[in-house]
Formats: structure tokens, C-alpha cells, sequence
């Protein structure tokens, strides 16, 4: 099953982060902890790491997107797992009942 990585908080205070750039792109292997992409917050820039292993399959948000934490930044899947089906999964699960 494909595994969501959600923008993690940055301290406190912030509320966003703008992505500077990607390090891996779609259909890379990365393990778990390896950096996906570079944030700003008005204080620093931090590398966000992989919360599992296997394929990038999808980058949900580009570079240069100014985005509120703890939400989805990327899929991380076996290859040829679609990861619309898993952001569909993590959307309808955050909704609100």
C-alpha cells in the first residue's frame, strides 16, 4: 500500500512552507529518511525526508508552492502502484464526517 508523506511541522509557529526544490523525483527509489525536497520557513530551509521506502510515485505539490503543513507533499509506493487511489484514501480520511 502506498504510503502519503505529509508536509511535517516546522515548529510552532509556522502554519506553511514554501518548497525550494525536489531532491528525488517521481519513479526514484528512496529508502525511508532520504531527503524528498528542500522547505523555507521564514527562519530556515530544512530537508523533508522520506516516511518509507520504495518508489516516488507522485510529487503532489511543485516547487516554489507555498503549503500548510501537514498535508500531502508525495506518494511513496511499490512501482506501477497508482497513487491516486492512496491520496483519494488519505483525503476521504481527513475529511470531516
Amino acid at each position: 500500500m502506498a504510503s502519503i508523506v505529509v508536509l511535517p511541522k516546522q515548529g510552532n509557529s509556522v502554519e506553511s512552507c514554501i518548497i525550494v526544490r525536489w531532491l528525488k523525483n517521481a519513479g526514484d527509489a528512496v529508502k525511508e529518511g532520504d531527503g524528498l525536497c528542500e522547505v523555507e520557513t521564514d527562519k530556515a530551509t530544512v530537508e523533508v525526508p522520506a516516511t518509507a521506502s520504495g518508489v516516488l510515485l507522485a510529487q503532489v505539490r511543485a516547487a516554489g508552492e507555498d503549503v500548510p503543513v501537514q498535508t500531502p507533499i508525495a506518494v511513496i509506493g511499490a512501482a506501477g502502484e497508482n497513487p491516486a487511489a492512496a491520496l483519494s484514501l488519505e483525503l476521504g480520511a481527513s475529511s470531516p464526517q
